[in-house]
């Protein structure tokens, strides 16, 4: 048994503490517990060995005891069998020779008066003799049997009291001997455990003498060691200091040649950035070149378009006003004329009161003709108080008159004719001037750009929630950002398509209908409190895919999305090309999701919240727009059909995310975070 040193209980095999008092066992006390343990043992042993001697010697003792008991016993019962033998014959002999005077003091005495008595009485008959002598033998015989039995029992007494004497003499002796041995042991205890100290306060000064020994030499030890491990350290330290120095030194040297190459890199990274930037540059100031000088060509063309229907509508008024300058004229002359034909056949009537109208007439023009009367009638024509019926020029009969003095061969009068001449003209001005207008819209539509709707049928009625999107091209992209450039023409079929994103509420009938796996944060198909009109999201891009199947849709595709987010006139954001607070949950709007609608921002097409709130899945797969290229090191650690397309931002993006042209490349499915990703469905014009 292991014992421990400090608070002397029982220690456990192996164990590296002492459970009462939780003292550290060391190889030493170990060591001294074992050698101890060892000791204990045979001094058990040896006591043992005694104790077993002692008590077989007793246990032969007793044995002995016991045959002298029984040998004693047996010897007593001989003797006592020899003298009852003897005194028998002793009666034979007195019986067949007479009394006999006891000699040897056995058997019973007679007195001398008995003696006296009976030699000197009468001889009696020989019977009598004979009888008293039996009475006499069969007196000695008991008397010898009592006497026999009286020594038997008192051998026996004898024997019982020496048995209990040898008894008692034992067991005193065993006490004696018990007590001496006790004695003895207590003494050879004592000298033992005086030993046991003493060897164990020498084992203990030794101990410690060692102890102190290996005290001094492990102190050497250690101090050696220490001189030793101060000298290597010292020596590391020289070495380190060295290896330090050559290292920096080194170091020092590659951070120089780093730093050189590091100042090469970025100087040619510099230069081919400033290069890539003077390129893109330079293609953004072709580009821009282009596009202005398209719009410029487009604004010239509209411009000269304007300018020719102007300089047409210009000519086509100056030509009217000079028809009309020249009608009117015409008309003012021809006017004139009839007031001077009408003065001169009232001068002739005044001259002439005799003579038919139509001869008054054919003579006049006669004496024009001839020169006849001129003078009189020209005097009465120039005469101020000759009155003339030209107040009464619109009743037709001076008018058909005045014809007729000029041109009596003309078969309809005058006046409808010239009424004819001027709604010929006018019609024809109308005419020109319909002809000007077609022809300047004809040349303006050839110089019109493309960007316009085509013409579509007639717009069929959208499903509930949903908004038709005609057809139409449109200027994809911008030239901002690697992933949208560069801008390109792209154009879009008719469709349909939600005017805002799934919300909770209807993701939950989807849920519940095909007992499909929740989104994160719901209860089971319960959604959280309060979210049934925020836009669903935690959901991939095949979660929102296998929706649009069961509600009949289907993603929109990347083109389709910002089309109907940017309109017909590419505006960067869906509400123009300038950012405006509360226009978008997005740049810090609001700390998370929003109720679909909350905010005023629309696209041109109607559609709300195309900018923020949550990020909407389409069905594109990212790749590069044609021209352009993508980082492929920035895309998800996922195969290439595995990367959809993002778009619009949500609460947490800013201003430069929240765009119509922004494209967020994220994986399909994986162990990705979808916490912002939402989306709303398409449908095709059937």
């Amino acid at each position: 048994m292991i014992i421990c040193s400090e608070c002397a209980q029982p220690l456990i095999t192996g164990a590296p503490r002492c459970e009462q008092c939780g003292a550290a066992v060391d190889g030493l006390h170990l060591a001294e517990n074992d050698a101890a343990s060892r000791v204990d043992v045979e001094v058990r042993a040896i006591e043992g060995e005694r104790l077993r001697r002692e008590a077989a010697s007793k246990k032969r003792r007793e044995q002995e005891a016991r045959r002298l008991a029984r040998q004693e016993a047996v010897r007593l019962e001989v003797e006592a069998q020899q003298r009852a033998e003897e005194q028998d014959q002793a009666g034979k002999v007195e019986a067949r020779e007479g009394p006999v005077v006891n000699r040897a003091g056995d058997g019973p005495v007679l007195t001398k008066t008995e003696s006296s008595h009976s030699l000197g009485s009468p001889t009696l008959p020989v019977d009598k003799v004979k009888a008293r002598r039996k009475l006499q033998a069969r007196g000695v015989s008991k008397e010898k049997a009592r006497q026999s039995e009286e020594a038997r029992l008192r051998v026996e007494a004898e024997e019982r009291q020496r048995a209990e004497a040898e008894a008692a003499r034992i067991r005193e002796e065993k006490r004696i001997r018990i007590e001496s041995e006790a004695r003895h042991l207590a003494e050879g205890e004592a000298a033992r455990a005086r030993e046991e100290k003493r060897i164990r306060e020498e084992n203990e000064a030794r101990q410690r003498a060692d102890a102190e020994a290996a005290r001094v030499r492990e102190e050497e030890r250690i101090r050696i060691e220490n001189e030793a491990r101060q000298r290597a350290e010292a020596e590391a330290a020289r070495v380190r200091e060295e290896k330090r120095i050559r290292e920096e030194n080194e170091a020092r040297q590659l951070a120089e040649a780093e730093a050189a190459r590091v100042r090469e890199e970025e100087r040619i990274r510099i230069e081919n950035e400033a290069r890539q930037r003077a390129e893109e540059e330079a293609a953004r100031v072709r580009e821009e070149k282009r596009i202005r000088e398209k719009n410029e060509a487009r604004k010239r063309a509209e411009e000269e378009a304007a300018r020719v229907r102007e300089e047409e509508r210009i000519r086509a008024e100056a030509a009217e006003r000079q028809r009309a300058e020249a009608e009117r004229r015409h008309a003012e002359a021809e006017a004139a004329r009839l007031r001077e034909e009408d003065q001169r056949i009232v001068t002739a009537q005044t001259l002439y009161p005799t003579i038919p109208l139509e001869t008054s007439n054919r003579q006049i023009a006669e004496a024009d003709r001839s020169g006849e009367k001129v003078e009189g009638i020209t005097s009465a024509l120039n005469r101020n108080d000759v009155d003339t019926p030209l107040s009464n020029s619109g009743n037709g009969r001076d008018i058909s008159i005045n014809f007729s003095l000029f041109d009596e061969l003309a078969p309809v009068p005058r006046a409808r004719t010239f009424t004819v001449r001027i709604i010929i003209a006018v019609v024809a001005v109308f005419l020109l001037a319909g002809l000007i207008v077609g022809v300047s819209k004809f040349r303006s539509s050839e110089r019109t750009v493309e960007s316009k709707p085509i013409s579509d049928p007639p717009t069929p009625a959208a499903p509930p929630g949903m908004i038709y999107i005609p057809r139409g091209k449109f200027e994809m992209g911008s030239d901002r950002d690697e992933y949208e450039r560069p801008a390109h023409l792209e154009s879009v079929e008719p469709f349909f398509i939600d005017v805002d994103e799934v919300t909770c509420e209807a993701y939950s009938q989807f849920v519940k209908a095909n007992n499909y796996k929740r989104p994160p944060g719901w209860n089971g198909s319960t959604y959280p409190p309060g979210s049934a009109r925020k836009p669903v999201t935690g959901v991939t891009w095949y979660d929102a895919s296998a929706y649009a199947k069961w509600a009949g849709k289907r993603l929109p595709t990347e083109r389709e999305w910002e089309y109907a987010a940017r309109g017909e006139k590419g505006y960067r954001y869906p509400w123009g090309n300038e950012w405006k607070a509360g226009q978008a949950n997005a740049e810090k709007a609001a700390t998370g999701l929003s109720d679909v609608g909350s905010f005023q921002g629309v696209s041109p097409f109607g559609l709300r919240d195309m900018s923020g709130n949550a990020w909407e899945w389409t069905s594109t797969t990212i790749q590069a727009y044609p021209g352009g290229s993508i980082d492929e090191s920035q895309l998800p650690k996922e195969p290439r059909e595995e990367v959809k397309v993002l778009r619009g931002g949500c609460y947490l993006s800013s201003a430069v995310e929240a765009t119509s042209t922004y494209r967020f490349p994220w994986a399909a499915k994986g162990k990705y975070s979808f916490d912002q990703a939402g989306f709303r469905c398409a449908r095709d014009i059937k």
